[in-house]
């Protein structure tokens, strides 16, 4: 082989590396942007998620503190809603508590 077709040869293999590196530039850069897009849509749902759990979490509470004002009370507490009618009583008062029926 003489210099002249080392040389072709080098310039083949130089141009094949080029494109093969062009390749995985574009695929490096595919992949980052999409990488990038998962990130922008994970944090949107993650702050979405935060304010329902939030909003969650500040409903159980109310209903925390008012299930513990109703469990303070001596006497029969009756709750009336159009769709239940809700009757906690304390160990003892029977009576009372039928008489509601």
């Amino acid at each position: 082989m003489n210099e002249e077709q080392k040389k072709d040869q080098w310039a083949g293999f130089k141009e094949k590396i080029g494109e093969k590196l062009d390749k995985v530039t574009d695929i490096k850069d595919s992949v980052l942007d999409k990488i990038s897009d998962i990130k922008e849509t994970t944090e949107e749902n993650a702050s979405v998620a935060k304010e329902l759990a939030s909003y969650q979490i500040n409903n159980m509470k109310k209903e925390g503190q008012f299930l513990k004002k109703i469990f303070q009370h001596k006497e029969m507490v009756l709750m009336k809603t159009d769709a239940t009618i809700v009757v906690l009583r304390k160990l003892g008062a029977n009576e009372e508590f039928f008489e509601l029926f």
